[in-house]
């Protein structure tokens, strides 16, 4: 699953077969942690495969971006007991901080993400 602005910002991504990209579109509603984990909430109801449940047996999260959308997914992640050893997950930049800011951030409770 990503998260991008418009249509206009999607990328031609290889990828493995059987992998399947989402991609969820912001269209100017703005930053919201929110957002990602609402898609994967409704991604998991209509997907057939799944019958809009919490897929069973073991689940390997990778989840890398947006420290305050990442938070948010980690929670969700945690509700549906995926191990803390099936999970890399990791904020990669935080919204309206400068690269500095973050970094320093990173080393506080706010900048925690586990």
């Amino acid at each position: 699953m990503l998260e991008v602005e418009s249509d206009a910002d999607r990328l031609d991504l290889v990828h493995p077969d059987g992998v399947t990209l989402h991609w969820v579109k912001r269209n100017g509603a703005g930053p919201d942690a929110r957002r990602l984990r609402g898609a994967l909430a409704e991604l998991l109801r209509q997907d057939p495969r799944v019958g809009g449940e919490w897929p069973s047996g073991v689940v390997d999260v990778f989840a890398h971006g947006e420290r305050e959308s990442i938070k948010t997914l980690r929670g969700l992640f945690r509700e549906h007991g995926v191990p803390r050893e099936r999970l890399s997950i990791s904020a990669y930049w935080a919204q309206g901080r400068t690269e500095d800011a973050f970094q320093a951030e990173k080393k506080t409770p706010v900048g925690s993400i586990d």
